[in-house]
């Protein structure tokens, strides 16, 4: 019988700190029911640390981008029944949509994912810079706030372990399953994620094993060879990410996904190119039959 993404996911060996050094692409591989696409990339930078990139929300699609450790803890947190979701602040004429982790039976609990990320305490802002879905902690600082009056990683962990112990009980944890281990390893990652966030290169020289090369040039491919390597997550949200106005990226990726047609959106994307090169219209209207 297939195993259900969540029963994969909570069977998966924890992503440790080792593993994620060893082999990224493998520790990662095998993600949480809330993730609806990730892939791992590194930028132009040679020096430039590996970064995951993950689509995510329902009503509310939304990308982010984070650290290997940072993306580990994220999945490690919601191993067994905390998941993360997307919310909008309905603003006009460009709402903010947020991405926060959903604490089972604690929705008052529920906390952005820079919040738990940067460490937040009580009474403490999170700010980010400029692009929002950048959730690593170079991008976050934190400004004294009266608002938020839970500490961010103790409320996440206290959670985490009442979760795994009331599971335990109920003995639904897979067989030989180490509580204390698995918190550890948590623990473990979120020293790493502040390392980060203070500059440091805890897991330096990480080998990146690329199962798709995300570059993008208009005209360079065709549609056709575009369309084959769209079927690729890592291609698909790179592909957006690169070419697709901010607001864009969420409906391309949720045609992505529902398995719409893809063709019109690089047609549209061949027409600007064109607009902007001065060249030639009606070669590309006879191309696309218009």
């Amino acid at each position: 019988m297939m195993q259900t993404r969540n029963a994969a996911f909570e069977t998966h060996p924890f992503i440790t700190p080792e593993w994620l050094a060893a082999d990224p692409v493998a520790a990662l591989e095998t993600a949480p029911p809330w993730v609806r696409l990730h892939s791992i990339t590194r930028p132009e930078e040679l020096d430039a640390a590996p970064v995951v990139s993950i689509a995510m929300g329902g009503k509310f699609i939304m990308t982010i981008g984070l650290t290997l450790s940072e993306a580990a803890v994220l999945f490690e947190i919601s191993r067994y029944g905390h998941r993360g979701v997307t919310n909008s602040n309905h603003t006009k004429p460009v709402p903010t949509i947020y991405a926060r982790m959903s604490f089972r039976d604690a929705a008052s609990d529920m906390m952005t994912f820079s919040r738990i990320l940067y460490g937040a305490e009580e009474h403490e802002v999170i700010k980010q810079g400029r692009i929002k879905s950048d959730l690593r902690g170079e991008n976050l600082h934190t400004i004294p706030g009266g608002k938020p009056d839970k500490d961010a990683r103790k409320t996440t962990m206290r959670h985490v372990e009442r979760l795994a112990r009331e599971r335990e009980a109920g003995g639904t944890l897979p067989k030989g399953f180490d509580i204390p281990a698995y918190l550890a390893n948590i623990e473990r990652l979120f020293t790493i994620v502040d390392r980060e966030a203070g500059g440091d290169d805890p897991i330096a020289l990480l080998p990146l094993i690329s199962r798709e090369t995300p570059a993008w040039s208009l005209g360079a491919i065709t549609t056709d060879e575009t369309l084959e390597r769209l079927k690729h997550a890592a291609f698909t949200i790179a592909f957006a990410l690169d070419m697709l106005p901010a607001h864009e990226v969420p409906n391309f990726l949720r045609d992505w996904q529902d398995q719409k047609p893809l063709r019109p959106w690089l047609d549209g994307l061949e027409y600007d190119r064109r607009m902007m090169t001065g060249e030639p219209l009606a070669t590309f209207n006879d191309l696309v039959g218009a």
